[in-house]
C-alpha cells in the first residue's frame, strides 16, 4: 500500500499542470505550517524511510491532519487524500 501511495504522489506531481495542484514536500515549509496551526505533522516527517516492496527510500511527508483550505506564506493549500493513503497531503493550489 506504500508503494501504491508513492506511486500516486508521482503521478500527482506529473500531473500537476493538469490538476492545478502540487503536493508539497519542502520539509521546512511543512514545518513552518505545523508551527502556525496549520497542519500537524507524524514524528517520522523530515526522516528518510524505506519504501515496501523496494530497496529504494524516499524522505517522509506525513501529515497527521491539516486545515481543509488555508493561505500561508501568501500561497493557497488545501488538505487533500489519495487512493491507498492513510493520511493527508497538503497540496499548493497553483493558479
Amino acid at each position: 500500500m506504500i508503494f501504491d501511495s508513492i506511486k500516486n504522489e508521482v503521478k500527482a506531481n506529473n500531473l500537476t499542470r493538469e490538476n492545478n495542484y502540487k503536493i508539497v514536500t519542502n520539509i521546512p515549509l511543512l514545518r513552518e505550517m505545523e508551527k502556525a496551526g496549520f497542519v500537524k505533522l507524524h514524528r517520522e516527517t523530515g526522516k528518510r524511510v524505506g519504501l515496501l516492496y523496494s530497496p529504494k527510500t524516499t524522505v517522509a511527508t506525513y501529515v497527521y491532519e491539516a486545515k481543509d483550505n488555508f493561505y500561508f506564506l501568501g500561497k493557497h493549500y488545501q488538505k487533500k487524500y489519495f487512493d491507498g493513503c492513510f493520511m493527508p497531503y497538503v497540496i499548493e493550489i497553483l493558479k
